[in-house]
């Protein structure tokens, strides 16, 4: 029953914009494994549009009996059904408020990549299990202060020494780091020398679309976004569905 609940308010926060970027990536990692949370996702949105079909059928009851004639006069409305009609329209002026003060969609491919791009938290690892390395802890003490500049240099130079193996991790960092720094070019170089089998394959394959779309590079982001959205297994598959669909009506669109 707890479970149940905790999937309930996560789906309802999801269907209501209410996760945040870092949450939004868990609840696409575990929507991705877990059958559960899909089928809740899917009753919320069931429930919604019986909701909405009940109000439709409830105002056109009230629009009936607002033109109901009796000898050549029109009914006022029962008291339960003036209560309901300012509800209704309490409901109404709410959405239209909500619709006006909306925030505008992207107009251009770096407002849709700003729009999409998170910063990864920095890794809680140490390196070379568990002991300091210099030059990591340099990189992620820069990092975590907003410093991408050294973060970045740093990450690109721990990669050239023999003894270090979290390369990998390094190359991830670096990109994110070059990204921040508007140097997608050299973010995708990043992200191309990451190892596919490596655990950081996937944020890699969705960050680096996100560079491509930076790089205004679009066919290719399009591309990229297209084979993230065709993996079932994807943490990043319906953002990345998301992204394509905004993508191709940009102006500029591929």
């Amino acid at each position: 029953m707890a479970e149940h609940k905790q999937l309930h308010e996560w789906a309802d926060a999801y269907l209501n914009g209410r996760l945040s970027p870092e949450e939004m990536v868990a609840f696409e990692k575990e929507r991705a494994i877990n059958p559960a949370l899909e089928e809740e996702i899917a009753q919320l949105q069931w429930d919604r549009q019986l909701i909405a079909a009940g109000v439709r059928e409830d105002m056109r009851a009230l629009a009936g009996e607002a033109l109901a004639a009796d000898s050549g006069k029109v009914r006022w409305f029962s008291k339960p059904s003036q209560l309901y009609l300012g509800a209704v329209a309490a409901v109404l002026l709410l959405l239209l408020a909500v619709y006006l003060f909306r925030p505008a969609p992207p107009q251009n491919s770096q407002e849709l990549y700003a729009s999409h791009f998170d910063l990864p938290a920095a890794p809680a690892f140490r390196s070379q299990a568990q002991s300091i390395h210099p030059i990591w802890e340099t990189a992620l003490a820069a990092y975590r202060s907003g410093n991408m500049e050294k973060a970045a240099a740093e990450w690109i130079s721990i990669q050239r020494d023999p003894s270090f193996t979290k390369i990998m991790e390094a190359r991830f960092y670096a990109g994110i780091a070059l990204m921040e720094l508007k140097r997608p070019l050299q973010a995708m170089a990043q992200f191309e020398a990451i190892d596919p089998a490596h655990s950081l394959s996937q944020d890699r394959d969705w960050y680096l679309a996100l560079a491509l779309l930076q790089a205004r590079q679009l066919s290719d982001a399009d591309r990229q976004l297209e084979k993230i959205a065709a993996d079932d297994l994807h943490p990043f598959q319906q953002r990345a569905a998301r992204l394509q669909e905004q993508l191709q009506l940009l102006p500029d669109a591929p």
